[in-house]
């Protein structure tokens, strides 16, 4: 997984897993708990929500077909200083 700057927000991408359909992306900010912020197709997705001067750490858990996880699943972190530099 990785991030890099998009339009007003944080790109996650990722590379496609055999076996998924859907990719759930998870955010969380520290130590916090996992929130789920969004459920995608794609191999990647813009995080608008993100905030200038904080870190973030985004997990990308694989879901086949029958809506269970699969393996896979990917892990990258923003720090404060990346994420000013991206939005």
């Amino acid at each position: 997984v990785s991030a890099n700057a998009a339009s007003k927000g944080i790109k996650v991408t990722w590379k496609a897993v055999n076996g998924a359909e859907k990719y759930r992306v998870y955010k969380r900010t520290g130590a916090s708990s996992w929130d789920l912020i969004a459920t995608v197709d794609a191999t990647s997705y813009v995080d608008t929500s993100a905030s200038s001067g904080t870190s973030y750490t985004y997990t990308v858990r694989c879901i086949n077909s029958s809506g269970t996880y699969t393996s896979g699943n990917l892990h990258c972190s923003c720090s404060q200083r990346q994420v000013q530099e991206l939005l």
